[in-house]
């Protein structure tokens, strides 16, 4: 079995590609982000049990019962992966076990201002408590949220959500249907245009929040943001 340690980077690697800020798939068992930099900032170990049958003859990435006894998620910190202002983040994800009562998180993007720890940016998508797919931006302390209900998503299946969002609203499709839109926040343009160190794009089938538990599995067959 082939073992790949992803390890802590400190800096940024640059490797410049054009398209996607970032884009992540499986058409083999190998976890390899294109992005227009990045860096690693958690250690997770990732073999061929990561790994299981996508959709499109491609594969899926899930956690090991190893990474969650570690409480170790694939994450990238780099300002120039992702589109704060206006931009998209689409994602083909499966659930295979969420415990009753608890939350399970597809992707998480975490984003404070440079030099204004109070000025934050938060991009989600979850699937909440009830079983609905949440998906939202956080602006400070103010949520910008589409709720989707879980008849919206095929049970037993691989969907895809995609968020795309400006200054003027938020919108979500799912399977490529429109199935939610919110005005964005007043301040939202302001707060997005501040200057950004950095950003942290999380890869969590689960995360370590409120209502969230290790136990659960998701299974994330692409990531496109851009």
């Amino acid at each position: 079995m082939k073992l790949t340690t992803l390890a802590i980077v400190f800096g940024i690697a640059g490797s410049c590609i054009a398209g996607p800020s970032f884009k992540l798939s499986f058409p083999e068992k190998k976890f390899a982000p294109e992005a227009k930099s990045k860096a690693m900032i958690t250690k997770a170990i990732i073999s061929d049990e990561n790994f299981i049958a996508g959709p499109d003859g491609k594969f899926a990435f899930v956690l090991t019962e190893k990474n969650a006894e570690n409480k170790k998620v694939p994450a990238y910190s780099a300002a120039g992966n992702f589109p704060f202002a206006a931009g998209s983040a689409e994602v083909t994800f499966k659930i295979l076990k969420r415990k009753p009562g608890s939350q399970l998180r597809i992707l998480h993007v975490f984003s404070p201002a440079k030099d204004d720890a109070k000025s934050v940016l938060i991009y989600y998508m979850y699937i909440d408590v009830n079983g609905k797919a949440n998906f939202g931006i956080q602006v400070g302390k103010k949520q910008v949220q589409v709720v989707v209900p879980a008849k919206m998503m095929t049970p037993d299946a691989f969907n895809t959500a995609k968020m795309v969002w400006n200054d003027k609203k938020l919108s979500v499709l799912m399977n490529g249907k429109v199935v939610g839109e919110v005005p964005m926040a007043a301040d939202f343009a302001e707060v997005a245009a501040k200057k950004r160190g950095w950003s942290s794009i999380f890869i969590v089938p689960v995360f370590g929040g409120v209502n969230e538990n290790w136990s659960n599995r998701a299974a994330i067959a692409s990531i496109d943001i851009k």
